[in-house]
């Protein structure tokens, strides 16, 4: 059954049976991992995508998300013409509290205004997704806000699908569906322990 307890996030997850698609590169980019001396580089990204933030939360946000990354885990798209960093994603391993064991989450997207609607958001989502998947996380999932519905968009197009993971959700999902115009289908949204009891057997 799903929590009663409201919380910020919104929760999507990713289909056991399903394989990520082969997404191609955006033309007139470069896609590869952070370097563990590019905090700055970073930094520089999410505060020109997040402006609301402080330069001391993204360095408290780095650390733990570095914590927490796979191996060259922490991607970043650059633009060729420029060189300059534009968009960046990552593969982490965490649970979420127990709520998805062995999980694996698709973390800390962003692209800095000027270079959206380019098709980077979905382009490094999905390697990021085919990494989790390749290496073996069970339960793969993303958390991001209501107000995020661009984001939202790129997301449940790519084939992550909503999980009811709350009490509040139902309605939340009701009128992120009515914004960005897409298919209101609780009846086939899993709750979390609906989702890891779909879970693939160990080998």
């Amino acid at each position: 059954m799903p929590a009663a307890t409201r919380s910020p996030d919104i929760v999507l997850v990713w289909p056991h049976d399903r394989v990520v698609p082969s997404i191609s590169p955006v033309d007139g980019y470069s896609l590869r991992p952070l370097q563990a001396t590019e905090d700055e580089t970073w930094i520089k990204v999410y505060a020109a995508a997040v402006p609301t933030f402080t330069r001391a939360d993204f360095v408290e946000w780095l650390n733990r998300y570095r914590s927490l990354a796979l191996t060259d885990g922490i991607l970043l798209v650059t633009d060729d013409s420029s060189g300059q960093p534009v968009a960046t994603a990552g593969s982490i391993a965490h649970s979420k509290g127990d709520m998805f064991p062995r999980g694996g989450q698709l973390a800390w997207v962003a692209t800095v205004p000027g270079h959206r609607k380019k098709g980077l958001g979905r382009w490094i989502s999905a390697v990021a997704t085919a990494r989790l998947q390749r290496d073996g996380f069970r339960n793969i999932f993303l958390t991001t806000g209501d107000d995020l519905t661009p984001a939202i968009s790129v997301y449940l197009a790519l084939g992550y699908i909503p999980c009811l993971y709350a009490d509040d959700q139902r309605q939340r999902w009701e009128d992120i569906c009515r914004i960005i115009n897409h298919p209101f289908r609780p009846e086939r949204w899993p709750t979390p322990s609906e989702y890891v009891a779909d879970a693939l057997p160990d080998d």
